[in-house]
């Protein structure tokens, strides 16, 4: 492709096809303007036939070259978006992976709870009762602030990730761990009111 034709092609856009057409009939053809003067010698020009080919030629040209050059900006921007894609993937996977950490410290708090709840069954009086069932309530708090973590990094998550599972799972092992507070209190001021 000659060097008239390159610049044509770079500096049009599809969209600019009568800028492009003008600039052809310049560049190759010597014509000023593509548009009627109402006049037989400025509107009908004599070629010879191997300048009309070159200046079809150079019209085909552009416009390959104006379509590689959208072809290739559209490439960048699918490059573009699977990288932000992958990114999010990224994120959605770390967050999957907190959920499950969460999941986990919910359930050691749940199973402290418990612990402690059967303490306060346990306990021989009023004053063990009492700091068992503190331990107990202490544990089901940090149960549901992990519960929420969880929750949190659920919502960052992919809509059918296992990070909305181990969310569901840590807010199960919280109720536990509320409801073992809720009997180690229960416990505890059976003793005192005695």
């Amino acid at each position: 492709m000659n060097t008239a034709i390159a610049s044509i092609a770079a500096e049009f856009s599809h969209d600019q096809a009568p800028e492009a057409a003008e600039e052809v009939a310049r560049a190759v053809l010597g014509i000023r303007a593509l548009d009627s003067k109402g006049n037989d010698a400025a509107d009908f020009h004599e070629f010879a036939i191997w300048k009309i080919r070159e200046a079809l030629e150079a019209a085909y040209n552009a416009g390959v070259s104006t379509a590689l050059a959208a072809a290739d900006q559209a490439e960048e921007h699918a490059a573009d978006a699977a990288e932000t894609s992958t990114e999010g993937d990224a994120a959605a996977d770390a967050a999957a992976d907190a959920a499950e950490i969460d999941l986990h410290e919910t359930a050691e708090h749940a199973a402290a709870a418990e612990r402690a709840a059967a303490e306060a069954s346990g306990a021989d009086h009023a004053e063990a009762a009492t700091q068992a069932a503190a331990k107990a309530a202490r544990a089901a708090q940090r149960a549901n602030a992990t519960a929420e973590r969880a929750s949190l990094a659920a919502r960052e998550a992919k809509p059918d990730s296992e990070a909305h599972e181990f969310a569901a799972d840590a807010r199960n092992y919280a109720r536990r761990a509320r409801e073992a507070a809720i009997e180690a209190a229960q416990l505890a001021a059976g003793w005192h009111a005695e």
